[in-house]
């Protein structure tokens, strides 16, 4: 492959909404959500795509449609600003964010017990042994953004917390 195709494949990638500092800084905002919409690729849709719909099933049951997006979607943005805020030239894609968010809101609901008691411990070790492979894969490899996968976990568990959880009262919204 030339350095001009490569040059030229960039240059696509900027304009239907790469995540990078430099564009988000000088006004690109709507690349935080733009991104996330994009993969590098089948691969990385399709297993992003199987993490969706096994969270998904799972979590919009039991915190709401509306909520779920929320959580989603605002972890996808959170995501993006932790990957903008470690990485000075990087160029994203990719709903991983998005998907850590929901992993995120997965510990959420099971630390809280939101599921069957034995399902509630089944699901806890399978997803802590899944985060656990997941990170361990993003420090190792060159083409895993992990900086985006913490801030989208993070802000999943935070939000979920956020939008389900009563705290005056110590007892669930939903």
């Amino acid at each position: 492959i030339n350095s001009e195709l490569i040059a030229q494949k960039i240059l696509d990638a900027q304009q239907i909404g790469m995540l990078n500092r430099k564009f988000v800084l000088e006004g690109d905002y709507w690349r935080l959500i733009s991104y996330q919409f994009l993969h590098a690729s089948f691969r990385h849709l399709f297993f992003n795509m199987y993490a969706f719909v096994y969270l998904g099933l799972m979590i919009e049951n039991k915190i709401g449609w509306k909520n779920f997006l929320l959580v989603y979607v605002l972890s996808g943005i959170c995501g993006g600003l932790t990957s903008i805020s470690f990485h000075e030239n990087l160029y994203t894609v990719g709903a991983s964010g998005a998907i850590m968010g929901l992993f995120g809101a997965m510990m959420a609901l099971l630390i809280n017990q939101f599921f069957e008691k034995s399902a509630n411990k089944a699901l806890l070790i399978s997803t802590v042994f899944v985060l656990t492979i997941m990170l361990i894969n993003g420090s190792i490899s060159p083409m895993v953004d992990n900086a985006c996968h913490l801030g989208g976990l993070l802000s999943g568990f935070v939000f979920t917390y956020l939008l389900v959880f009563d705290y005056r009262w110590s007892s669930k919204k939903v």
